[in-house]
């Protein structure tokens, strides 16, 4: 048997075979495919696909602005007219209209207050009446109304009377606007309020 490459296939030769038909042979070819097989053709490349990467949207920072410092800070005293009051929550919020005290520097009188003592004179001085600041009160403030008494003897120096109450009668005082009052700072909040002992 010989075999024969056709188009990559491989076939096997033809087999003579002997056929007696009326008395004649005859010679016929047979032919026998083995393992020949058309190849398919390739699968066909899978479409391209376009992946489009974004980067994430950019969230701006949120900007968290400091809450304006208390009219307190950095001060221990302070000296003026409680013109008016607010609540804020449970707290009680005191309008002050700050005033100056003569001979003394506002920076001297913030860190070492004043002597409180009768009042003969007009030692106040209203340098803005139309500025006000918030004082935060503490829960715990200690309040005390002096009032002068005026000494009767011209050598001897007029006295001073002292008594305390509470903020609520404090704030219920109808001359309230018109007393000079002397506040203690401590934590950003009053915790000391006097009255000027004006003779």
């Amino acid at each position: 048997m010989s075999s024969v490459t056709t188009g990559g296939c491989l076939r096997a030769g033809p087999t003579p075979t002997a056929i007696a038909v009326g008395g004649l042979a005859l010679a016929a070819s047979t032919a026998a495919l083995a393992g020949c097989s058309t190849a398919a053709p390739p699968p066909p490349s899978p479409p391209a696909v376009t992946v489009t990467v974004s980067s994430a949207p950019t969230i701006p920072a949120t900007l968290t602005t400091s809450a304006p410092a208390s009219v307190v800070s950095g001060r221990h005293y302070d000296v003026g007219t409680i013109v008016g009051f607010f609540t804020d929550g449970d707290s009680t919020v005191l309008t002050l209209d700050r005033w100056t005290v003569d001979g003394v520097s506002d920076a001297r009188l913030a860190r070492d207050g004043i002597p409180i003592t009768p009042d003969p004179g007009r030692r106040f001085r209203d340098q803005n009446k139309t500025q006000t600041y918030p004082v935060p009160v503490a829960p715990d403030i200690v309040i005390v109304i002096n009032t002068c008494l005026p000494s009767s003897d011209p050598v001897q120096p007029d006295g001073m009377n002292s008594r305390p109450v509470n903020l609520h009668d404090f704030l219920a005082m109808p001359n309230r606007e018109q007393v000079i009052s002397i506040l203690t700072y401590s934590g950003g909040e009053a915790v000391r309020l006097e009255t000027d002992p004006r003779c």
